[in-house]
């Protein structure tokens, strides 16, 4: 028997990344239950290679019809949609043997909180004495929706470490639940009673992450464990899209560099952790900090050959040579740079300053550097249109970066989504809260959206043939060739084809070729601009 079970649920998409599933948030606020002398055991229900065909949701029909058929080319996008980890029943079971008189469910985005909602009812349908607490973003921002519901006894807003153990302190001795911070909840009466959410001011006075609660062995990279550090909690910035900046209640708050190491240091000294990735909003904004820290972990580690990222993306402004330097000694292979838009006036709308001048200046110091860079842009926002997205793609097109692509979706808590509200414009469903739902038809169609995705690919497929060696100029020396694989080749003639008519196509596993739903307009539009593009391969 165990008294406190923490869960992440299993998931519905079109895809799973699992690097960004690792659950740290979970591990957080075990660590915190143990100091206060709770038995807590993490079950993530992700932790399996499991994933099981599903008909694709009402709600996300027309993306899966724009979509298109299963598409082997490089220039393919998402097809089938899945249900990834444990079934609901087999959670269930596991929770239930394990008898938890309190269990904590994570629902951290909206778009996932259906599957949270339904655990909740499949634990309490066979477990019905146990005590179900949701928690995270999703929980955050709709309270009183989630406790309309009769199996959610609980729900914590905000941070969980300090919140989730005051409640299950106030459980276990019977005490009244009234001043648990961010605790939302029905009294006598029923009526939901919802608390601010909880903020833990200091971080430095948490504890390690019960890292020895993950597994480990579902989060690896080239056969090493991977970790994930959060040196620091939302954003000084108010950008429009995001709900972790300054406009949020929780605020910026960060640790000390000390405590980050002292953290990864207890992660080490267990662990042949060959990747480490900071999934902080803006990791790089105390400069001086984060020199030392390098420096620190260089002298420390720098013999273990382990990769850092900060995949959740720098802020060019806040980057220099120095730090890229720095960054690249410690461990650093790649930049995941935020750009943004190159368009000014669409800066402006998302309430972030122009930063291509500072974007291109990290370029040219990762390129001193030998380090790759992963250039972030957002498309389909409020007000952007595709011919400003294009403009973005074009842009990244002749600069030595990848291209990263990001379809907006209305974040609760965001000013956007506040906007989307106001305009009548947000999804009537929640499942259809997440980017590959293509949620948001304002002045970019979602035609025009799956066209620009597409173009992404094409772009960062010639940018692969460039770094290959190949002239994108005179494809057949790599259609006849001999160096590159099959689905390289097919992307050549796919890409030879769409140079000569601006149709975009797919190929199937069994060699057919067929042609992608696309906005004409828009595929046109590329086609016309690539002869006056300088493009640039990634590494080249």
């Amino acid at each position: 028997m165990t008294d406190i079970v923490l869960v992440q649920p299993p998931i519905r998409d079109f895809y799973l990344t699992r690097k960004r599933t690792f659950p740290y948030g979970l591990s957080r606020i075990a660590a915190c239950l143990r100091s206060a002398g709770f038995d807590v055991t993490l079950f993530d229900g992700l932790a399996t290679d499991r994933k099981r065909p599903l008909p694709v949701p009402q709600a996300l029909q027309e993306a899966a019809d724009l979509y298109g058929p299963p598409d082997a080319s490089p220039f393919g996008l998402f097809h089938g949609w899945y249900h990834f980890g444990f079934s609901f029943e087999h959670c269930a079971e596991q929770i239930r043997k394990m008898q938890p008189w309190l269990v904590g469910i994570s629902s951290l985005f909206t778009a996932y909180s259906g599957e949270a909602l339904f655990l909740a009812k499949t634990i309490k349908k066979i477990h019905p004495k146990c005590k179900i607490v949701l928690g995270g973003h999703h929980p955050t921002a709709f309270p009183h929706d989630l406790l309309e519901d009769p199996d959610v006894d609980y729900v914590i807003r905000g941070d969980g470490e300090e919140a989730m153990t005051a409640l299950a302190c106030r459980l276990k001795t019977g005490r009244p639940l009234e001043g648990v911070p961010g605790l939302a909840f029905r009294d006598a009466t029923g009526k939901a009673i919802a608390a601010e959410p909880a903020v833990v001011a200091d971080l430095d006075s948490l504890p390690p992450p019960a890292i020895d609660l993950v597994r480990l062995d579902r989060y690896s990279r080239r056969s090493r464990p991977a970790l994930v550090v959060a040196a620091s909690r939302g954003c000084p910035m108010r950008c429009s899209y995001c709900c972790f900046g300054g406009d949020s209640s929780l605020g910026y708050r960060r640790m000390s560099w000390r405590r980050v190491m002292e953290e990864i240091d207890a992660a080490l000294s267990r662990y042949d952790v060959g990747f480490i990735d900071f999934e902080d909003e803006h990791v790089s904004i105390d400069r001086e900090g984060m020199i030392g820290f390098l420096r620190e972990f260089r002298t420390r580690y720098g013999n273990r050959r382990i990769e850092l990222r900060a995949m959740n993306g720098l802020y060019p402004p806040s980057l220099d040579p120095e730090l890229i330097r720095e960054m690249r000694d410690a461990g650093f292979r790649t930049l995941n740079l935020s750009l943004g838009s190159t368009d000014p006036v669409q800066m402006r709308r998302f309430n972030r300053p122009p930063v291509l001048e500072a974007f291109d200046r990290c370029l040219d110091a990762a390129a001193a550097c030998g380090m790759d860079v992963v250039g972030y842009i957002l498309m389909a926002a409020p007000d952007q249109t595709a011919d400003a997205s294009l403009s973005d793609l074009l842009a990244l097109a002749e600069r030595r970066v990848l291209v990263g692509a990001s379809v907006f979706y209305p974040a609760p808590g965001s000013r956007d989504y506040g906007w989307c509200a106001e305009q009548g414009l947000l999804p009537s469903e929640r499942a259809a809260f997440r980017s590959t739902a293509i949620p948001l038809s304002h002045r970019t169609s979602r035609l025009q959206t799956v066209t620009l995705m597409r173009i992404a690919r094409m772009i960062n497929f010639i940018k692969h043939l460039m770094d290959m060696g190949f002239d994108p100029a005179h494809l057949d020396a790599a259609i006849d060739g001999d160096a590159l694989s099959e689905r390289e080749s097919n992307g050549a003639m796919l890409l030879h084809h769409f140079l000569s008519d601006g149709r975009i196509r797919g190929i199937d596993r069994e060699g057919n070729v067929f042609f992608h739903r696309i906005d004409e307009a828009t595929a046109e539009a590329f086609r016309a601009a690539i002869p006056s593009t300088r493009f640039r391969g990634v590494r080249t």
